[in-house]
């Protein structure tokens, strides 16, 4: 596939799952949960080196589900575990509770997980193919194994560009089309990819161009999250390079994947001091329609983390904080790669 960008102006050991501490607007602090598998934290190890652990979503029946990579002592292969409320692997899940996937003949990493009203699984992420990353998406029935009925045995792999390309966010809609966004790496540097699959795993050539949505941000631009709003708006959520400057930005697409221009400047957002270095991960959809992005201020090693709030139109609050970002200073390099929204606080973790 060719590039045709729209343009505008962590490895352990170990895979290990915290019950982790969260910081809110008022600091407040949630302590480990002692009843949760060790004191908090539970610890799987699968592979002989190297496991990470990428993603994790909750289930509505409060299973966890985990998605990343494990080795098989000659490269890395897509791996999912879930966990029993109570921090114990789920047995019921491919007989151990976990599940290692080889998609292609090199590395393969999970970076997004998805669950489907049916209960079956999307993980999500790449496959290295002859030494470049192309796009890989896997869909496994609740029980742990490859539902075949899938893509190809499964799986769907996709080369967007002639490089290195992967999948970092996932979500279904209602009527079980799949969104995938990513960022694949053209001649000028890395572009955002939206991409939209039918519900048997092919490309849905409706969506933007053949399926696919090409945008591009400054120089250099990652996508980190997705989310869907009531309305069927979709918003992407990243960072972007532009000569020196990093910060980061939310685009927001219509329902068939065109830049919708009532959102932000033209379908983009962004801080409303871009010449401070930041960066956006996780995205969050408040009940009004706002949005919550967790990320940070702040150059590499010296980084606050931080939460953004952009109104429904995509415009930065300025009411929120200190003109729409609130900073968390506690004199670490610190990044908040996640928000959690609930009736009593804004956490972030």
């Amino acid at each position: 596939m060719n590039l045709r960008p729209i343009l505008f102006p962590i490895t352990f050991a170990a895979l290990c799952l915290l019950s982790a501490p969260v910081f809110t607007p008022e600091t407040f602090a949630a302590a480990p949960d002692s009843g949760f598998g060790d004191g908090g934290k539970v610890t799987v190890d699968l592979g002989s080196y190297g496991d990470q652990a990428n993603a994790v979503l909750v289930q509505p029946d409060g299973k966890i589900l985990a998605g990343g990579s494990t080795s098989n002592t000659a490269d890395l292969d897509f791996m999912l575990f879930r966990l029993l409320p109570d921090g114990s692997l789920d047995r019921e899940f491919n007989f151990d509770g976990t599940v290692s996937t080889a998609v292609g003949s090199h590395d393969d990493e999970v970076f997004a997980v998805a669950l489907q009203d049916d209960g079956k699984i999307l993980a999500a992420g790449y496959s290295d193919t002859n030494g470049n990353r192309d796009f890989a998406l896997v869909r496994y029935n609740s029980d742990g194994t490859v539902d075949r009925s899938f893509g190809l045995e499964g799986m769907v792999v996709t080369a967007v560009s002639d490089s290195d390309d992967e999948i970092s966010g996932i979500a279904v809609q209602e009527d079980g089309k799949i969104l995938l966004t990513g960022s694949a790496l053209g001649e000028q540097g890395r572009v955002v990819v939206l991409a939209r699959y039918l519900s048997n795993g092919a490309p849905d050539f409706t969506f933007a161009d053949q399926g696919f949505a090409l945008s591009a941000v400054g120089t250099d631009i990652r996508a980190e999250s997705l989310a869907l709003s009531e309305e069927g708006r979709i918003l992407v959520a990243g960072t972007y390079q532009d000569k020196k400057n990093t910060a980061l930005m939310v685009l927001g697409y219509d329902e068939n994947g065109q830049l919708d221009s009532s959102f932000g400047n033209k379908g983009i957002t962004v801080p409303q001091n871009d010449s401070v270095a930041s960066a956006g991960y996780g995205l969050a959809i408040r009940s009004d329609g706002s949005l919550l992005l967790a990320g940070s201020v702040g150059k590499t090693g010296e980084r606050d983390g931080a939460l953004f709030l952009f109104g429904k139109d995509g415009l930065p609050d300025r009411s929120f904080g200190d003109k729409g970002v609130l900073v968390t200073d506690d004199d670490k390099d610190t990044v908040f790669y996640d928000t959690i929204i609930s009736d009593e606080m804004i956490a972030a973790t």
